[in-house]
């Protein structure tokens, strides 16, 4: 297996029998390399004037300093400084994106910033066919090198996939180890679902005959077992371990042209809460990566819970046509996906046989031998195991895990089986008078807010 460096502009004739081509022509990872910027332009064959992106936050913490390196090695560009104290990846900051390539004619885009500004510039730039880098500011998401972007329309997270993804990447750990550490939080989480998305891939594979690489699986497992076995820190070799991880699940889903080797049930979930948290508070409350390090806990439960009693659900759609409803009364439109998702779940072939074949079974076993250790890690960096860690109501939890569902016309184990409130709040102890008073306050709690909430079933 090549390193990640290695992989990097390569063409690989796979055990899968396919051919991958990895777009990505330069990966420089590393402590103070952000100078190796000035001949980035050049290694990725970038010609013409630029235009480098970034928002208030990203700009102070890199964007000043890649402005300055790149004028001073004599290349021509424009600097384009999203509005707003906070951008997400949303039609809005994509239009502002758009309008900035309109007006200025750029030959390239440079990305200073992580996830919403990554998302929004590999978006435009594939819309504009233009090229473009990243310098990464935080470790906090998986999609740096993916060929797919996640962007806000409608109130709905909507999946771009088959992006030209980027031509080069810096990801100076000196510069990810002065983020946020509620950033590097979120990155590890995203980085820990991969855990039950590649489980799911399998799923996915052995019921639908979706297409499954091991050699990308591959990938992506030997990367995180070093993190893991790093995450005991906060410093070297944990940031480098992790932006490494991250940086690997992109080349995976390069490999894949989606994010299938990367994204299920517990991408699905966040993408769920985040739907919900659009249409009724007008907001996204908490970062990805800590949604999906949540959702990765409650799977983990669920499938632990499969080796003993599963409890599966008839296939008649009745759930879908449910949540289309629901989901319409929230201003929701995801009827259309969700008859597609009854169809095919009616024409799927007997899920228990495949959820209890020796096969499977393997590689849910694999899986659990690692709970120990990641109860470790989680209590260690403060990720998630409830959601009122993260400000989110049980009440909205729930909906939110029982939606999942409607996210993707992929399979994910929530629905093939049933779910009991044990499932869904696996670590919730029984709270004393004490504890539910100090426990953080969320929206849901406040009377103006139930009264204006939809009643969901």
């Amino acid at each position: 297996m090549k390193t990640l460096t290695d992989l990097a502009s390569s063409e690989v004739s796979c055990i899968c029998g396919k051919r991958h081509r990895i777009a990505t022509r330069i990966i420089r990872c590393g402590r103070n390399i952000l100078p190796e910027l000035c001949r980035l332009p050049e290694e990725c064959g970038f010609r013409g004037c630029g235009l480098v992106v970034s928002d208030f936050n990203t700009h102070r913490a890199a964007g000043r300093k890649s402005a300055r390196l790149l004028a001073e090695s004599g290349h021509s560009f424009q600097e384009l400084l999203l509005s707003g104290e906070e951008v997400h990846a949303d039609s809005k900051h994509l239009h502002e994106v758009n309008e900035g390539i309109a007006a200025y004619h750029p030959s390239w885009l440079l990305a200073v910033g992580s996830g919403s500004i990554c998302d929004l510039v590999k978006t435009a730039a594939h819309r504009n066919a233009l090229p473009f880098a990243v310098v990464a500011t935080a470790a906090s998401m998986d999609g740096y090198l993916s060929a797919n972007a996640a962007i806000f329309e409608q109130g709905i997270k909507k999946q771009h996939s088959n992006l030209s993804p980027a031509a080069g990447i810096i990801a100076d750990t000196a510069i990810l180890l002065n983020a946020p550490s509620g950033m590097t939080r979120a990155g590890l989480g995203d980085a820990l679902g991969k855990f039950t998305s590649l489980l799911e891939w399998k799923l996915n594979h052995l019921l639908t005959g979706e297409f499954y690489c091991p050699a990308a699986a591959e990938l992506i497992r030997r990367e995180i077992q070093v993190l893991i076995s790093s995450a005991s820190g906060t410093a070297d070799p944990f940031p480098d371990a992790l932006i490494r991880t991250l940086l690997a699940t992109g080349i995976a889903m390069q490999m894949m042209g989606n994010s299938t080797p990367a994204s299920a049930g517990e991408h699905y979930f966040s993408h769920a809460l985040d739907t919900f948290e659009c249409a009724v508070h007008g907001r996204i409350r908490a970062a990805h990566g800590d949604q999906v390090a949540l959702g990765t806990w409650k799977l983990l439960h669920l499938y632990a819970g499969l080796q003993k009693h599963p409890n599966l659900l008839p296939r008649d759609g009745i759930r879908y046509r449910r949540h289309t409803e629901e989901w319409t009364r929230l201003g929701v439109d995801l009827k259309d996906l969700l008859r597609t998702k009854s169809a095919l779940l009616s024409a799927l072939p007997d899920p228990a046989g495949i959820l209890l074949s020796a096969e499977f079974r393997k590689e849910t076993e694999s899986l659990l031998r690692h709970l120990p250790v990641l109860r470790r890690i989680y209590a260690e960096h403060g990720l998630p195991v409830r959601a009122e860690m993260l400000g989110i109501s049980p009440r909205t939890e729930t909906f939110a895990w029982e939606h999942a569902v409607d996210m993707r016309t992929r399979f994910c184990l929530m629905d093939l089986i049933g779910t009991s409130e044990t499932d869904v709040h696996p670590d919730r102890p029984q709270e004393n008078n004490e504890n539910h008073h100090r426990r953080k306050k969320t929206d849901d709690d406040r009377p103006e807010r139930q009264q204006s909430q939809p009643v969901i079933a």
